[in-house]
């Protein structure tokens, strides 16, 4: 097995070091890098060579989990971090395992064992391979391999780690992420269009401005990220059953009226059958394919009676067509080849190549591009006999289409051009156009733009002359989307104002919107908001009137967008919150809490019995999940010591039947709860109807007497009063539930910092003397001098951290007051000079030119300036020479001491935790800011702070 390589990132010299020492242990492990945080990473390293990395998760810049998010495609992810709280974030990132400093050899051990382990399933797993060509893979699914035909998959859809492959009968699931299987060969035929779907680029039927409708009505979204992936598609789809559409000229209703008043005089059964051939095109051209058909199906029984061949031929041609545009491409080719048996009976061999088209463009769209590309090659060479280059040149063109499907540029390419070659000779500029338009994408796909751009302007030039505007609105989008990529926002805005001028002409209002949006964008891009806003309002108006919520939701988030920039916070927080009101559904956010609210308001009392059932049911299949997950485990580790091949089949035998009787015992489970909720339905149902029985019985004692009424209404009322007082009593249970959820969070959020805080001194020192046991050779003089340093103050930072821990303990309790008594300012000021003496690198000012005193408590003063200098020192991370000054002096008769910094400085909400009691995250660890409130609240002493982005933080203390 080949070593896996790795990097180390993590911003504590002292950790990275004992990473390395522990994988420098193992073999199997090549290290290739060491890096201080994310960004130096990213910039040094190709995460397509890495197998694994061990990263921290609180650092300096980018935290790591978001830099997780980013190098998806390492496989494997080890977390090394002082923050317990984040172990459920972490996996959310694909984490493989999740350790807590201080590291331990025998817990790293355990975290390589489990990656062997992973890394060697994933070499070893082959979830599929190619058997027949491209026609067919088979996966693996449990202990069996099933073959699938891949013109039989409809879409992918992805599910994290997994991806289900789509028929009409079944849906196949394969252990590989969506985006790992469109990478290879046998997808390509696949468009990504969603992060979580991907289509046949054959079965497009229409594309709308959110969603893709498949040949076979289904309807699958366009994720906002995938919108261009379609774009290139659009005059594909369009042209490609051109053939199809060749002779079906425009016809009016003008026309249809003419051929059904012939059709009445009209006595021959060939003229009838030509007639109502005709009447199928013109039909059809209005898209009425339900009357197309009926004439087509009409035609063919009238020709079979009269056995005129070209009609039957004829018949069978159009009523394929029909299908194929419905979807139905196993009729479609049925009656294709029934017409072609016919053409060849008749030796009409031109027409037999032209049928040999047809069925090659419905097999396209079945995705059985072998079959589709054999029939076209037969109509081509048929067509090279006969010398007819107008027919070959649509020959060219169909076999391009199939080869840019297969992602086969470089044959698409050709029969492009060569269709382009013979349209020149024999075509005109009308056929000339969707060539051009089919071969622009090709280029764009090979991020060949000018010559993708070349072809489109010939595209346009066409359909410019020719004024065929539909045409003239997707060449022209098309190249203003290129633009854009390519950062020529000038150009592409250009192309995106002709566009609206062309929508606008047509009058397409959804497309207006949908440009009108693509403008504002661009405009924010330009870093001209007065002229997106306009764009977007537009936009937005029309998305409304269209009820389009995708749409709604994005230009609130573009709108939000130029709103900042122009500096309207307010209304760029009011977009904001509109944006974040469609961001995660397409159903209206108030509806959905109206429908909610109803029902948890009907009988709530029956609900708490459905949901403690609901609750048993889903304990059940967790439990269930946990079992299988150990099983899972325990064999893992069993097949990895397994000594050879029959006893790693035994191994699985086992764990199969082992799975199946915690499948089995789950199942009795399920079934013993789901019998205890009947019984208590039927329980229920039978109180009710008591309860009815009871309700009739007081209507008719209420007849009976006006005494009995007015008991009645006594208890009534007495009812309505305890009702309402339980509502009084429960409202204030739910408040103080949330009251009590608030204050453990923040209970927990505080031992979380408290917990790093103590433990991350404790994790340098422990690390620190494992290497200079264990790994000397890894400290030169120099380091292990500066990290010495550092552990020896970090320990007396520890130590003076525990004791303004206990400090701040004791300040909690109400008993506890401070001792204030006249302090020499200057005596703090040494204390402090002394307890940060190790920061050699960064520059400490003390300024008292008037020798003040201050009344106050000298241990609750201390542990302030001691934190607020701590704080100070934690944002240097990339300033120039760092400085930190404190002053004292006199300012309207009080004593002022202020502490100044030349950092990065922080917005306001970052020293929240000075002023809100509720509070307990500071600038870095949090609780340095939590000890500066409550103790300076103890002291009375009032905290100010101006801080300015770029330009460092003051805080003022006034006594």
């Amino acid at each position: 097995m080949k070593p896996f390589n790795c990097i180390v990132v993590d911003d504590d010299e002292i950790d990275r070091l004992m990473i390395v020492s522990f994988v420098k242990r193992y073999g199997q492990l090549c290290l290739v890098g060491v890096f201080e945080n994310a960004e130096e990473a990213l910039s040094n390293v190709d995460f397509n060579q890495i197998d694994v990395v061990f990263l921290d998760i609180d650092m300096n810049g980018m935290d790591g989990i978001s830099f997780r998010r980013i190098i998806q495609e390492v496989p494997v992810c080890i977390f090394v971090t002082s923050h317990p709280e984040y172990a459920v974030d972490s996996f959310s990132v694909d984490t493989l395992d999740f350790i807590i400093k201080p590291i331990s050899l025998q817990r790293f051990d355990e975290s390589i064992v489990r990656l062997q382990t992973f890394l060697s399933i994933q070499q070893k797993a082959h979830l599929y391979e190619n058997m027949l060509g491209t026609d067919h893979v088979f996966i693996r699914e449990g202990h069996r391999e099933t073959k699938v035909a891949l013109h039989d998959v409809l879409y992918l859809e992805g599910l994290k780690d997994y991806t289900l492959l789509v028929t009409e009968d079944k849906k196949h699931c394969v252990l590989s992420s969506i985006g790992n299987l469109l990478k290879e060969l046998h997808f390509n035929h696949f468009v990504r269009i969603h992060r979580s779907f991907a289509v046949r680029k054959d079965l497009i039927k229409s594309v709308s401005a959110k969603e893709v409708l498949l040949a076979n009505d289904i309807n699958i979204p366009i994720g906002r990220s995938f919108k261009d992936n379609i774009k290139s598609l659009l005059i594909t789809v369009l042209f490609f059953l051109s053939f199809s559409c060749l002779y079906a000229q425009k016809q009016g209703q003008e026309r249809i009226d003419s051929l059904l008043l012939e059709l009445e005089k009209v006595n021959v059964d060939t003229a009838k059958v030509r007639l109502r051939n005709e009447l199928f095109v013109a039909y059809r051209t209005m898209s009425n394919l339900d009357l197309a058909y009926q004439h087509a199906q009409e035609a063919g029984v009238i020709a079979e009676r009269a056995g005129y061949k070209e009609g039957m031929a004829a018949s069978h041609n159009n009523i394929a067509i029909v299908y194929a545009l419905r979807g139905d491409f196993d009729k479609a080719v049925e009656h294709f080849n029934n017409a072609l048996k016919i053409r060849e009976e008749m030796g009409d061999h031109i027409q037999a190549a032209k049928l040999a088209l047809n069925i090659g463009m419905t097999q396209g769209r079945r995705g059985k591009y072998p079959d589709a590309l054999r029939n076209f090659l037969f109509a081509k060479n048929i067509f090279e006999k006969q010398r007819d280059s107008y027919l070959l040149a649509h020959a060219y063109l169909n076999i391009g289409n199939i080869y840019y499907f297969t992602q086969e540029y470089s044959k698409a390419e050709e029969n492009f051009l060569k269709a382009i070659d013979y349209f020149q000779i024999t075509g005109s500029p009308r056929d000339l156009a969707p060539v051009y338009a089919n071969l622009a994408p090709v280029y764009s796909d090979l991020k060949e733009y000018p010559k993708s751009l070349d072809y489109y302007r010939k595209a346009f030039d066409i359909a410019d002359s020719l004024n065929l505007v539909s045409l003239k609105i997707l060449v022209v989008d098309n190249m203003g989307l290129i633009y854009e990529h390519r950062g020529e926002y000038d150009k592409a805005l250009r192309n995106y104002n002709e566009v609206l001028t062309l929508t606008e002409n047509s009058g397409d209002p959804l497309r207006i919107g949908l440009t009108q949006f693509k403008l504002g964008r661009l405009y924010n891009k330009l870093n001209q908001p007065q002229e997106a806003i306009p764009n977007l309002e537009k936009s937005l108006e029309t998305a409304k009137r269209a009820e389009d919520l995708k749409n709604i939701r994005e230009n609130y988030e573009s709108l939000s967008e130029a709103y900042s920039l122009i500096g309207n916070h307010k209304m760029a927080f009011e977009n904001y919150k509109l944006y974040t009101k469609y961001k995660d559904s397409l159903f209206n956010e108030e509806n959905t809490k109206e429908l909610t609210r109803l029902e948890v308001q009907y009988e709530a009392d029956k609900q708490q019995d459905s949901l403690r059932f609901a609750a048993e049911q889903e304990q059940l299949a967790l439990q269930k999940e946990m079992q299988l997950v150990a099983l899972h485990h325990e064999y893992e580790r069993k097949q990895a010591a397994a000594k050879n091949e029959e006893e790693r089949r035994q191994l699985m035998i086992e764990e199969e039947i082992k799975r199946q009787q915690i499948e089995n015992e789950h199942v009795i489970a399920q079934a013993e709860s789901k019998r205890k909720e009947a019984e208590m339905l039927a329980d229920q149902q039978k109180k009710d109807a008591e309860a009815l029985v009871n309700i009739e019985r007081e209507k008719g004692f209420r007849n009976v007497s006006l005494a009995g009424l007015a008991l009645i209404a006594g208890i009534g009322g007495l009812l309505f009063y305890q009702n309402r007082s339980r509502k009084k009593h429960n409202e204030k249970l739910r408040v103080l539930n949330t009251e009590l959820k608030q204050a453990n969070r923040i209970k927990t959020r505080f031992f979380s910092i408290l917990n790093h805080d103590l433990r991350s001194p404790v994790a340098n020192l422990i690390h620190f003397l494992h290497l200079q046991n264990e790994n000397p050779e890894l400290l030169d003089k120099e380091t292990k001098e500066r990290l010495q340093g550092k552990t020896i103050s970090g320990a007396e930072n520890l130590l003076s951290s525990m004791e303004d821990l206990l400090l701040w303990s004791k300040g909690q309790m109400e008993n506890f007051k401070p001792e204030p008594k006249k302090i020499q300012i200057q005596q703090l000021f040494e204390d402090n000079k002394k307890v940060f003496s190790g920061y050699q690198n960064i520059h400490f000012g003390y300024h008292n030119p008037d020798n003040l005193e201050v009344f106050t408590d000298l241990n609750y003063l201390k542990t302030i300036v001691r934190n607020l200098t701590s704080n100070a020192i934690n944002v240097f991370t990339t300033t120039e020479n760092p400085t930190i000054i404190w002053e004292a002096r006199q300012e309207n008769g009080r004593v002022l001491l202020s502490v100044t910094d030349n950092g990065p400085g922080a917005d306001s909400k970052k020293f929240r935790a000075l002023y809100d009691e509720k509070e307990v995250v500071g600038i870095k660890t949090g609780l340095g800011l939590h000890l500066i409130r409550d103790l300076a609240k103890a002291i009375g002493c009032v905290i100010e702070v101006e801080s300015t982005i770029g330009n460092g933080t003051t805080i003022r203390l006034l006594f």
